[in-house]
């Protein structure tokens, strides 16, 4: 085999090239920078002095919903059907999702009215960037659907943001499948090398036993 790689090495380079060709080709995306948090809606309590999560007016959940669809930033793509739900597992790498929190259960007592909004971008710096531009987004359509609405000052829904956000490196998954491709494809290419130099060899001792 040795004797086979070194008559067509030529071969095997070719092989060897277009195998690294194809793996970089099919190289993993960079690594994506992540944060899911909530934006929380809240109100004055019925006293209209004390802003509470689960004792807001009714009002909060519609605005809740029509807050989702005025920022979600990927209207066009697939929705995750809960908030457990990555926005990189939906094969966005970069790209904003919101979503009103805990669709379902907005009757019940102890609902707490909530936008559930993910980020995915190249650096953390853009995460954050990013989270900042929304939070501004979303008080501004929250004062405009108010506006329209005729809100009394006192009573209106506000906008309660976290205090930090976490930002998490996720590494992409498919380094793994690159190295294996490299793998697979430089013994592909050995192997047509050798199968490759069998048959040329053949063919050049039939034509001297003819000649």
């Amino acid at each position: 085999m040795a004797q086979a790689l070194a008559r067509r090495w030529w071969v095997l380079a070719l092989g060897l090239v277009a195998t690294f060709s194809f793996a970089l080709t099919h190289a993993p995306y960079p690594t994506i920078y992540w944060a899911r948090y909530d934006l929380h809606l809240v109100a004055p309590d019925r006293s209209g002095e004390v802003y509470s999560r689960t004792t807001a007016p009714s009002g909060v959940t519609p605005v809740a919903g029509v807050l989702e669809v005025m920022l979600d930033g990927n209207r066009a793509g697939p929705q995750a059907a809960t908030q457990s739900v990555p926005i990189f597992g939906l094969r966005y790498r970069t790209g904003v999702e919101v979503q009103a929190k805990d669709k379902g259960f907005q009757w019940s007592r102890d609902y707490v009215a909530a936008l559930a909004v993910q980020i995915a971008e190249p650096t953390r710096e853009a995460v954050m960037a990013r989270a900042a531009d929304l939070a501004v987004e979303a008080r501004a359509a929250l004062r405009d659907i108010q506006d329209r609405e005729g809100v009394p000052r006192p009573t209106r829904v506000v906008l309660e943001e976290p205090s930090a956000i976490d930002v998490t490196e996720i590494y992409p998954a498919r380094t793994r499948a690159m190295a294996g491709a490299i793998i697979l494809g430089s013994g592909l290419s050995v192997v047509i090398t050798v199968v490759l130099d069998r048959w040329l060899m053949r063919r050049r001792r039939r034509s001297a036993a003819s000649a």
